[in-house]
């Protein structure tokens, strides 16, 4: 699809974790009542088994983002749903939130396919699907927790869909890659907090994690391990949704970021890196 990549306006909103983690009627994303047990667990699942090629194909040649398939445009109603619009700490994220989700795990995966609103309630039977949310079969690839290639689909929800999206954080389309936190135990695992989501690029034979929202997680000591400056042409990504570009604000080697996440989460106890 063609995509064209523009300057962000500087001081957009990001999007906070409570548009990811509450439970809400227009929102499938809900977090454990109690602390559950933190072994680490990612297990395969979904109605969707077919192998994916290990032979990825490579989204970009340099460090420009550049085209997939040419998609059908559409605009979107922008979800106003930003809070405070003011990004939270990645301490406050790994301290105060994260320990609460099930069988936490950090991992990159590529979207296979996209589940239609009926298909999504037939297999999950979640009302949230014929709403804001959509359900994607993806093909996992890497487990940053375990530190090794892995080779599974599962499902993955995530909120916005063809008529409502947050902005800067447009739907998912076919054959892109994401890093992100994910939690689950059932059918149907979902991205838990906005700040903890990033599109992969390949750039000069390294797989780039950008980070999805208009400002970097922030931090002081043990912040993610981002660089903050993007090129003007880097800012933001142009998917099927005209209205609603992908928002992007600070970009890594995706090696560095597992590894910094796997080390931090292990030492405060939120997962156990075998």
């Amino acid at each position: 699809m063609r995509k064209k990549t523009i300057c962000a306006a500087a001081g957009a909103a990001i999007m906070l974790l409570s548009l990811f983690g509450c439970a809400d009627e227009g929102n499938s994303f809900d977090s454990a009542a109690a602390p559950p047990e933190n072994d680490h667990e990612v297990s395969a699942v979904g109605s969707q088994t077919t192998a994916v090629s290990d032979e990825f194909e490579t989204i970009t040649e340099d460090s420009s983002l550049t085209p997939y398939d040419e998609p059908v445009t559409y605009e979107v109603e922008i979800i106003d749903d930003a809070g405070s619009g003011e990004p939270v700490s990645y301490q406050d994220l790994r301290d105060g939130y994260l320990p609460y989700y099930d069988n936490l795990s950090f991992i990159s995966y590529e979207i296979v396919s996209v589940y239609s609103p009926e298909e999504a309630f037939e297999l999950t039977g979640e009302e949230a699907f014929t709403r804001r949310t959509t359900l994607y079969n993806v093909h996992v690839y890497y487990d940053h927790i375990l530190d090794e290639e892995v080779d599974y689909n599962m499902n993955i929800a995530h909120v916005g869909n063809t008529q409502e999206q947050l902005l800067g954080f447009p739907m998912y389309e076919t054959g892109m890659r994401f890093a992100a936190a994910v939690f689950g135990s059932s059918d149907t695992w979902r991205v838990p907090v906005g700040e903890l989501e990033f599109l992969l690029l390949s750039e000069n034979g390294d797989e780039i994690a950008y980070h999805i929202g208009s400002a970097p997680v922030s931090g002081t000591d043990g912040s993610l391990p981002m660089n903050d400056e993007l090129d003007a042409d880097e800012c933001e990504l142009m998917l099927s949704a005209s209205n609603n570009p992908m928002v992007l604000s600070s970009k890594a080697r995706v090696e560095e970021l597992g590894e910094f996440i796997r080390g931090d989460w292990s030492g405060a106890g939120i997962v156990n890196a075998q």
